[in-house]
């Protein structure tokens, strides 16, 4: 049996998962976008590596974000998908540039679907701007701010992950999360908001904190059910940052609801693909939607070395000896271009291996994508950095139990 961490009792008196000592978090968001939680997991005992699984690219077609920028005063809202949205027009818009001096004076309101996107927000400069966010977002935007902040741990994490690395891994791309099921929360913009997703490494090691706080493990916990379920939702008790609460945010921003874009133009900024319930919905309301790509995602670009790693944790069909880990899978997209990719490289044996290895997903959504891609194993967490690091620690304490 791997050697176990001490279970520390928090100051509450509830007693904290021990971790086994080889158990691995794999993140794959895309790069940069992952180190908030890494450093939540960090100080609740738990290792992390980088393993994108999707890339984000800036649209391959400028003009239509030139467009809204040349038309501004003709919008009534300007709608931001995600931070990958925020952050590659924002990029656009700096070549042409930069924001006109009475942009904040001249922009109609911004909405956004979570707090990672404020947060993007605020690195474009935009943050003086009127926003609409779900209930919840601004709050965990403070949070995300205070954590990112210079002397913090996930600060320390976004500036060191560079010298860390799981293999020879060339950088992917730097952006924010690729928004699907919800905003990733915090942890989506980290990269660019303290500038450290330029040449990161997309395979990077992450060691936990040697001293385990108890203060973050009582947020990372939190148990609400009961430890044995391998399905669970925490939703009720998380705030929600999805297209549905961005909706609900909007309908209680004007005195007679969305019956006030009736007519009105409607910019959506938004990547390739992808949900259109946002644009949908508006149109039902009478806006005249016009959706622009500002980004475009693609499947992993995984070197060999990041394959190893892949390969290493299967145990003896990879020819290492194994290692106990889950894996975040944050978007319906994301979950398909995995299996794809696995499909693809590994063979059968190593495919059927890796398909029985836990995914936690943050939405019901992924988890029906998973299952249709052949995953068997899925732990349903609920949206929002603190739910994924509860759940990563509830599944290091079943695979403790099971050695």
């Amino acid at each position: 049996m791997p050697a176990v961490a001490a279970v520390p009792v928090d100051a509450g008196g509830a007693q904290r998962h021990a971790q086994p000592a080889s158990f691995t978090a794999v993140l794959t968001r895309p790069a940069g976008q992952s180190d908030v939680l890494a450093a939540r997991l960090a100080q609740a005992g738990i290792a992390s590596i980088d393993l994108p699984l999707l890339t984000i690219d800036a649209a391959s077609d400028p003009r239509p974000l030139d467009a809204v920028f040349d038309r501004l005063d003709d919008y009534a809202l300007l709608v931001f998908v995600s931070p990958n949205a925020v952050m590659h027009a924002a990029a656009r818009w700096r070549t042409r540039g930069g924001w006109p001096e009475d942009f904040v004076r001249r922009a109609p309101p911004l909405a956004v679907v979570g707090p990672g996107s404020l947060r993007a927000l605020q690195a474009a400069g935009l943050d003086a701007c009127t926003t609409v966010s779900p209930a919840g977002a601004a709050a965990m935007a403070d949070e995300l701010a205070a954590a990112l902040a210079p002397g913090s741990v996930a600060h320390s994490v976004a500036h060191s992950a560079g010298h860390s690395a799981a293999g020879s891994a060339a950088a992917t791309t730097s952006g924010a999360s690729a928004d699907a099921a919800a905003d990733p929360t915090a942890g989506s913009v980290a990269g660019s908001i303290a500038g450290s997703a330029a040449g990161r490494t997309a395979a990077i090691g992450r060691p936990p904190a040697a001293e385990p706080r108890a203060g973050h493990a009582r947020a990372a916990r939190g148990l609400d059910g009961p430890e044995h379920e391998r399905r669970e939702s925490r939703e009720s008790n998380e705030p929600r940052f999805d297209s549905e609460a961005l909706l609900t945010a909007l309908a209680l921003h004007w005195p007679d609801g969305l019956a006030a874009l009736r007519q009105r133009r409607v910019a959506l900024i938004r990547g390739d693909g992808g949900r259109e319930l946002l644009g949908d919905s508006l149109r039902k309301a009478g806006a005249q939607v016009d959706a622009v790509t500002a980004y475009r995602r693609a499947g992993p670009r995984w070197d060999d070395a990041q394959w190893r790693t892949v390969l290493d944790g299967l145990g003896g069909v990879g020819g290492g000896g194994g290692t106990r880990r889950a894996w975040l899978v944050s978007s319906s997209e994301a979950v398909r271009h995995f299996a794809a990719a696995a499909r693809q490289r590994l063979d059968l044996p190593q495919w059927d291996r890796l398909r029985t290895e836990t995914l936690i997903v943050p939405h019901q959504r992924i988890a029906e994508a998973a299952r249709q891609c052949g995953f068997d194993t899925i732990r349903l967490s609920g949206p929002g950095d603190a739910a994924i690091a509860r759940a990563f620690l509830d599944v290091a304490a079943e695979q403790t139990r099971s050695v």
